[in-house]
Formats: structure tokens, C-alpha cells, sequence
């Protein structure tokens, strides 16, 4: 069992800081994001892996920000 090695550690717009997580299992990476595992991908090399954990956590991010601002709204 291979284990997961830190990949880079990122500061947010507001201060926060996010852990990008990567493990190869067989021929694949396997990447996520520690303080948000629903931020998460397979790809079939490192590079494509750590791309794409970039590319997910500003989307998710962006989607928190819009439904925080339409509760705020609502409210």
C-alpha cells in the first residue's frame, strides 16, 4: 500500500489553506483535497492530477460562494 504524500499546500482568497493530497494506485493518481475530500480525482499522471485538483477546488469554491451569497439573500 502506497501512501499519500503532501503535494502542495495552497492559501485561499481569505487566508484559508488547503492540503492537496496525492497517492498513485496501480497506473493511476488518485488527488484530493484534506479540508475538503469531496474535491477529489483520478487521473493518469501526476501532473494531470495536481491540474485538476487545482481546477475543482475553484469551481467548488466558486459554488460555495454562490450559495452562501443566495442564503444571505434569502435571509
Amino acid at each position: 500500500m502506497t501512501k499519500a504524500h503532501v503535494a502542495q499546500i495552497l492559501e485561499g482568497e481569505y487566508g484559508e489553506t488547503f492540503t492537496l493530497l496525492l497517492e498513485q494506485k496501480d497506473e493511476a493518481w488518485v488527488g484530493w483535497i484534506e479540508e475538503l475530500p469531496e474535491v477529489n480525482c483520478i487521473e493518469a499522471t501526476k501532473e494531470d492530477a495536481l491540474e485538476m485538483l487545482h481546477v475543482n477546488l475553484e469551481e467548488t469554491l466558486e459554488e460555495y460562494e454562490k450559495e452562501a451569497s443566495e442564503m444571505y439573500r434569502e435571509s
